[in-house]
């Protein structure tokens, strides 16, 4: 009685892992395909061992049992044979002629051994069955069915011990070695126990521990490979933060360097137009401070998107009422349209809900110039550009404003619209403005915009015209609330509106910013004190009685002491007022990091060159009221 359980179960087992290797494989990994050919021959092996073993318990079918049985002879060693394949794979995985060189001197033997078993129904050297299925031992069943099986494995066992070093995973060469020395065992107890079918179940078994260690080295690999990439992802994020910082450093540099010059320029035609000047000078100067300030709007383009690249905007809301709103628009953007003999139409349609939004000004007011002043760039002289501005009430405190900017300029193709927000991307066509860009409004509008939650669409037709609609939520304060701040506020700067006879302490390096600053301080009648490097200024300050200064100008780049140790040192003196007088910073810089630098140094506001001399006014009139009341 042949016990062919054990075939079934070792059946089950080869068809359980079939399953799991002939899934597509991704990676397209040659070690997988070869283990896939060996369990294929093995599920062959066990079938023909399983039928092989059911015909002779039938005993009643004398052809199909001798087919079967022949067979069953040749594919034993089979087994072996493909095994030694995948050994030879795991040895020489990359070297192809070692391959062929070592499958040949491998299966040259099985391939002769073949053909003495396929060649038993005529020769009877492995066994023979009469017609009464009576079975009889060959000649040459114990030096080749036994002999050859055994001596087979052997070689096996020698060729594991010669290149185990080769062979990976490690475990591999345990598995691999057990298994040619199970395929020696496996006869011996076979011919001693004919019914005990053992191999199948037993090169299953051996088979499934080979490929779980065979898929702990491919995950060894994985963490190894994940370990490595997270490492290049470090050194990449590192590399870019690094190179982040120097663009950063590179780009406050220059916007110190070139806003100085600039300050020169601005400030001194704000000077020169000041005088009496015969008009063709006056028109001069009035393209000069027009040139001057458009290249400033470049400048503050690239160092607004550099930024917003970078860092996260900031936003600092405050009450921000429509009628503030309107006289932006009529200060700023109807002059521009008026120079181009445009018609500016604002169409406002607010509801008076008595409530005031609670915005960033300035960001607010740089959407709505970038899209006014592009409407201004691409509409022909004597076209129309209309504002349209409406409100609702989301909830008791939340309010959404749209504003829906229309002109009848070039307009855009539709090709254009799709990277319109793009930095740097400009449509070149022969009916494009001549004014010259950088391609960044738009990119900082969409930023602007998203940082404030709201949304920006863009309707365009060349030839007719564009249509931008952006949309944003605000929280709300009443307005009896915006009243008071703006009575106090306005009592304030009524308070204290004249500077004269204030003593300004000006620490400043740069001789024509010393005449400009100077000039304009003076022409509020302020006595003013020039002191060329922080250190210089320090000595001023503690040379001074106290109280004497009532402010002071800071520069922050400065020779020998600059300006953010000046004014550290001075804070740090033992005497009162070094606590309370104001010092502001007025410099190039004019990143956020810069202006936190300024505040941390000890510094009350911080202004950014090139001075607005009404922005200079202000401040020095707030800070300077502040401490009056400080004290």
């Amino acid at each position: 009685m042949w016990h062919t359980e054990t075939d079934i179960f070792a059946m089950i087992l080869f068809i359980i892992m079939l399953h799991k290797h002939l899934k597509p494989n991704e990676n397209n990994d040659k070690g997988n395909t070869v283990l896939t050919y060996v369990l294929i021959i093995s599920f062959i092996s066990c079938l023909i061992d399983y039928i092989s073993s059911t015909l002779m318990n039938l005993n009643d079918n004398w052809f199909w049992y001798n087919f079967f049985l022949v067979l069953y002879y040749a594919s034993i060693p089979i087994v072996i044979g493909a095994w030694l394949v995948y050994l030879i794979y795991l040895v020489y995985p990359n070297d192809v002629k070692k391959q062929k060189f070592w499958l040949m001197v491998s299966e040259l033997p099985l391939i002769l051994y073949l053909a003495v078993a396929i060649s038993n129904p005529f020769t009877g050297a492995f066994f023979s069955l009469s017609k009464d299925m009576v079975y009889t031992r060959g000649p040459m069943f114990w030096p080749l069915a036994v002999g050859f099986y055994s001596l087979y494995a052997v070689y096996g066992m020698v060729f594991v011990l010669w290149k185990w070093r080769s062979i990976h995973p490690r475990s591999n060469v345990v598995l691999l070695f057990a298994f040619f020395f199970v395929s020696i065992l496996i006869p011996t107890i076979q011919t001693s126990h004919p019914g005990w079918l053992i191999a199948q179940i037993s090169y299953a078994v051996i088979y499934i521990l080979c490929d779980a260690t065979v898929e702990e080295e491919k995950r060894e690999q994985l963490l190894v490979q994940i370990k490595q990439q997270n490492a290049s992802l470090k050194e990449a994020v590192d590399s870019a933060n690094s190179a982040n910082a120097a663009k950063s450093e590179f780009l406050s540099r220059m916007s110190h360097d070139i806003r100085t010059p600039i300050n020169g320029i601005l400030g001194m035609t704000y000077l020169a137009k000041e005088q009496q000047n015969p008009p063709k000078t006056k028109e001069y100067l009035d393209k000069i401070d027009t040139s001057s300030h458009f290249l400033l709007g470049l400048i503050n383009d690239v160092l607004d998107m550099s930024h917003m690249e970078n860092k996260q905007i900031e936003l600092k809301v405050e009450p921000y009422h429509i009628d503030e709103l309107n006289a932006y628009i009529d200060a700023v953007i109807r002059p521009l349209c008026e120079e181009k003999g445009q018609k500016l139409f604002v169409d406002e349609q607010m509801v008076d809900y008595g409530r005031v939004p609670l915005a960033d000004k300035l960001h607010v007011n740089q959407i709505i110039f970038n899209l006014l002043s592009n409407a201004v760039k691409y509409t022909p002289e004597g076209g129309a550009i209309s504002y349209k501005i409406t409100d609702q009430m989301l909830n008791e405190e939340r309010m959404q404003i749209t504003h829906e900017i229309t002109d009848t300029g070039i307009g855009m193709s539709e090709e254009f619209q799709k990277v319109l927000f793009d930095p740097f991307s400009q449509e070149h066509r022969n009916d494009a403005s001549k004014t010259p860009g950088t391609g960044l409004g738009l990119a900082i509008v969409k930023k602007l915009v998203e940082r404030m939650d709201g949304t920006i669409e863009v309707h365009s037709t060349i030839g007719k015209g564009s249509t931008f609609i952006v949309t944003l939520c605000f929280d709300t304060i009443p307005y009896e609330q915006f009243a008071k701040e703006e009575q106090a506020k306005n009592n304030k700067v009524e308070r204290d509106i004249v500077l004269a006879g204030k003593h300004i302490l000006v620490c400043e390096d740069h001789p024509m910013n010393q005449e400009i600053i100077k000039t304009l301080l003076e022409e509020k009648k302020c006595i003013v004190s020039v002191a060329e490097n922080g250190k210089k200024g320090l000595e001023l300050f503690e040379q001074s009685s106290e109280n004497y200064y009532d402010g002071i100008l800071m520069d922050v780049h400065m020779p020998i002491m600059d300006g953010l140790e000046a004014a550290k040192a001075i804070r740090t003196l033992d005497r009162k007022d070094a606590h309370t007088v104001p010092i502001i910073a007025i410099t190039a810089d004019a990143f956020l990091e810069d202006v936190k630098k300024s505040f941390a140094a000890g510094m009350n506001e911080h202004i950014t060159k090139p001075i607005d001399p009404e922005v200079m006014y202000e401040v020095l009139h707030d800070v300077i009221q502040t401490s009056t009341l400080e004290k």
